[in-house]
């Protein structure tokens, strides 16, 4: 029986070593953790058509939720670090309400990527088609990328771009890497995206239908007798300003 036992401890000597060192070497690494990132979205009014609604990593969690204008009493939305790999990127799926009472059609997001050493670098991602109403007018240039006033349709909507159409109330789901082929396009080829700490996610613009433009600050409405665009008064909104709003009506749960 004492010759039993005294076996077994001598061949649990050998894993006991064994355990040892993995917690020396593994043990610092899972001590020190992932680095921390952020997803990062400017503060919007209740005149935003069509705000940042959430980003979520795989498993469905939520890291970061939509910030809204607040009375000077009450702290502004916070901006959230949390922990995530290499590819955390194209992991990160983003998610934008649709407050207006009009079908989005046509949405351009930019993404700016801040990496460790500091050099930012943005990217363009354009859904949607643009409506031929808008190709006409030389006023709806600010959406061009080259910033001239778009000659053709063919221009503004390359062959093989998807229409676009997300209901009044509906959420606009974007995971970065089913796009990555157009947002990695315009990326500077020396960035790291390991390296990348801060993702910056900014609405630029959109069109509701055919009539209704919002550029980020205001919005322009087509005038159907004379197919002209205008710029709408400053209380303009294409619904209830009220509504689908943190805590209000409408608000997706979360």
């Amino acid at each position: 029986m004492i010759k039993r036992i005294t076996l077994a401890a001598a061949s649990i000597i050998p894993l006991l070593v064994l355990i040892g060192l993995l917690a020396r070497y593994i043990g610092p690494a899972a001590a020190q953790g992932l680095p921390q990132r952020t997803v990062e979205t400017p503060i919007v009014t209740k005149m935003a058509p069509l705000v940042f609604f959430k980003a979520s990593i795989p498993g469905g969690t939520t890291v970061q939720t939509g910030r809204f204008a607040k009375p000077r009493s009450q702290p502004p939305d916070p901006i959230t670090p949390f922990e995530a790999g290499d590819d955390w990127v194209q992991q990160i799926t983003v998610y934008f309400l649709n407050r207006a009472q009009r079908s989005l059609t046509w949405v351009f997001i930019s993404f700016d990527f801040l990496d460790a050493n500091g050099g930012p670098n943005m990217s363009r991602l354009y859904l949607g088609l643009v409506p031929e109403t808008a190709a006409s007018d030389p006023k709806e240039n600010w959406w061009s990328p080259s910033g001239a006033p778009p000659s053709t349709v063919p221009t503004v909507n390359p062959p093989g771009r998807l229409p676009l159409l997300v209901r009044p109330g509906e959420l606009l789901e974007i995971r970065l890497g089913d796009y990555w082929d157009q947002i990695g396009r315009e990326l500077s080829p020396q960035l790291s995206l390991e390296t990348v700490r801060r993702m910056t996610v900014v609405v630029q613009g959109c069109y509701l239908g055919p009539d209704v433009m919002w550029n980020g600050n205001h919005f322009r409405v087509r005038d159907r007798a004379s197919n002209t665009w205008q710029d709408a008064n400053r209380d303009y909104f294409p619904g209830d300003t009220e509504s689908r709003l943190p805590g209000l009506p409408g608000w997706p749960e979360q």
